[in-house]
């Protein structure tokens, strides 16, 4: 029964709707509808396009703040392993909390397009947040600068090795060797032997060596107050000890002169052998002792592993006759000084790249080099025990805390690559972010704009083609209007109105002809009234006349005395004559009109 009843009322709804849409007020309503919804819909579309753009620049809104204080962290980095102020970590921790803080907002608001993304981001903060609390943490315990943890150990200990390797010489640096002195039977005016054809001064030196640990460079001296211009060799320089003896490399030596009577030094041959070729210029005019020297490195002879010191001179025969004195000396210690200063800057360079999470292998490398080369040389330089005992203790001391550093070290640089991997993962992120919600912006403007293109293009094709439906139909049922009362005014009343269309006009054409109808009827029964009047109206006029005509003739007789009387029957007579023709002439004159009106069957 319900669903009956729902039926009709749905078919009943069916027909209005139906009927309303064929109506011009169900037209322009349809109109207005339509207009009201393309209103609606491009209102809704452009609140949809709003919202979504407020979303986007919402999105781009913390997706800045969260570029701008990354970029602010990379400042602040740079600050920091500048000036090495902890409180620049410090507030690069504070700026992850902030960025952390935007980052899960935005997480609430990005929707699934940008999850994955987002996740990335808050995953790099957590990361970097946990490294830099270490950061914070090692500043302190392993420190980079010289005042804060196992650095500063360093460098005291580097500071305590500065001071006793000052000690390990004793003031030694040079070290003369003996002087040999020529005998009265050895002249230099007096050649005592002949080599490749000419005639030398030939002295040998050999003499024991002082026991004042390593030199680096040997002296070979010539010296006296003499006068002598003439050129000498040195060759054959030689060292022992009970085991071995060994040739002084005079191979690819840099020669060194030295002295006032010395006018050059350089590598030759003599002899076939490898010499060292000096001119002199000893002048004794002046009374004043003189030398001509010629220093070679002998570093990698060790000589503080040998006993004794030989060589020979060959000198150019002179005329003049003056005895000389020749000898040496050993001289050219480690810089220990410089050494220690070196470790420091070495050691400050490694802390600096260490702080910027660069390379540290090869400067590591060429700090155990040095230590290495420090733990060799400072007993070979020196025999002061108490001096080599101290300094190598502090030598220990730095290599130890290098070595606990280096753990240190290893992790943040491992810090600073996550670090860096992190930066380099959120900047992608935030500018794949941004620049595919300036796409979603670029997309929903385009998309707006079109759609707005078709709503109106839409809406305007109804609203015209209504328009052209509603007009063609008022002109056509205008023209059936105009056509039908024509025919009516040219007396044609049984003409109807013909509107085919179901609406206003359809309505009103119903109306008038329901009207012709009645007015039609209305015409038929006066003119049958009128033709029942004027038939009547005959008869009545024809009766009279009879009536009239015999009872003139039934009186006749009686004229003279009835005279009068008849006289006076006869004007009443013919005053109802002149009624009964007035009645006449009114009835042609309704049947004249109503012959006006043309009705057909």
């Amino acid at each position: 029964m319900k669903r009956k009843k729902f039926t009709d009322i749905s078919m009943t709804l069916s027909h209005k709707i139906k009927w309303s849409l064929k109506t011009i007020r169900g037209k322009v309503t349809t109109m207005g509808v339509l207009a009201i919804l393309a209103s609606l819909v491009i209102g809704f579309i452009g609140i949809g396009s709003i919202n979504r753009n407020a979303v986007s620049n919402e999105i781009n809104s913390l997706i800045g703040q969260v570029s701008a204080l990354q970029y602010k962290n990379q400042s602040l980095e740079a600050l920091y392993q500048y000036y090495m102020d902890p409180s620049y970590l410090d507030t690069i921790l504070s700026n992850l909390n902030s960025m952390q803080k935007n980052a899960r907002k935005l997480n609430t608001i990005a929707g699934k397009t940008y999850q994955s993304q987002v996740k990335e981001i808050l995953s790099d903060i957590r990361i970097t947040k946990s490294n830099y609390k270490k950061l914070i943490e090692y500043h302190n315990s392993r420190g980079f600068t010289k005042s804060l943890g196992m650095y500063r150990q360093f460098c005291n200990a580097n500071n305590a090795m500065a001071a006793d390797v000052q000690k390990l010489l004793d003031g030694a640096e040079w070290v003369e060797l003996k002087w040999n002195y020529t005998n009265s039977s050895t002249k230099i005016t007096s050649p005592n032997i002949t080599i490749d054809g000419k005639k030398y001064v030939h002295l040998k030196y050999k003499d024991t060596l002082p026991k004042v640990g390593k030199r680096n460079n040997l002296v070979l001296r010539l010296g006296g107050i003499f006068s002598y211009d003439r050129s000498y060799y040195i060759t054959n320089v030689k060292l022992s000890n009970h085991k071995q003896t060994v040739d002084v490399n005079l191979y690819d030596q840099d020669v060194i002169p030295s002295g006032d009577a010395v006018v050059s030094a350089q590598l030759d041959n003599f002899h076939k052998e490898p010499a060292i070729k000096l001119k002199s210029n000893f002048d004794a005019s002046g009374g004043k002792w003189q030398e001509c020297n010629a220093q070679i490195s002998i570093e990698k002879e060790n000589i503080q592993d040998y006993d004794t010191l030989e060589y020979d001179l060959y000198l150019e025969p002179s005329d003049l006759e003056f005895d000389c004195q020749y000898g040496g000396a050993i001289v050219g210690i480690y810089d220990f000084v410089q050494m220690t200063r070196t470790v420091a800057s070495q050691m400050h360079d490694y802390s600096m790249l260490v702080v910027e999470g660069k390379e540290t292998r090869t400067i590591y490398q060429e700090l155990l080099s040095l230590f290495r080369v420090l733990e060799e040389s400072i007993p070979r330089y020196s025999n002061v025990k108490s001096a080599i005992s101290a300094s190598l203790t502090d030598l220990e001391e730095q290599k130890t805390l290098l070595h606990s550093m280096k753990t240190y070290d290893d992790e943040v640089f491992e810090i600073k690559h996550k670090n860096t991997t992190a930066f380099d993962s959120m900047t992608e992120i935030c500018d794949q972010i941004t620049s595919s919600t300036a796409k979603d912006m670029e997309q929903v403007r385009d998309s707006s704009i079109v759609s707005f293109m078709l709503i109106l293009l839409l809406s305007a094709s109804g609203l015209v083609l209504f328009t052209t439906v509603i007009s063609g139909s008022i002109q056509k049922n205008m023209a059936a209007f105009h056509t039908s009362l024509n025919e009516i005014t040219n007396g044609k009343i049984s003409a109807r109105v013909n509107v085919p269309s179901i609406d206003e006009f359809s309505e009103y054409g119903k109306n008038l002809n329901h009207f012709l109808d009645t007015f039609e009827g209305t015409i038929q029964r006066l003119q049958g009234i009128s033709i029942l009047l004027s038939s009547s109206v005959n008869r009545t006029i024809q009766k009279l006349d009879l009536d009239l005509d015999s009872e003139l003739a039934d009186n006749s007789q009686d004229h003279t005395e009835k005279g009068s009387s008849v006289n006076g029957y006869s004007e009443s007579q013919e005053a109802l004559k002149a009624e009964i023709r007035e009645l006449q002439k009114l009835s042609e004159n309704l049947q004249s009109a109503l012959q006006f009106f043309q009705i057909e069957d």
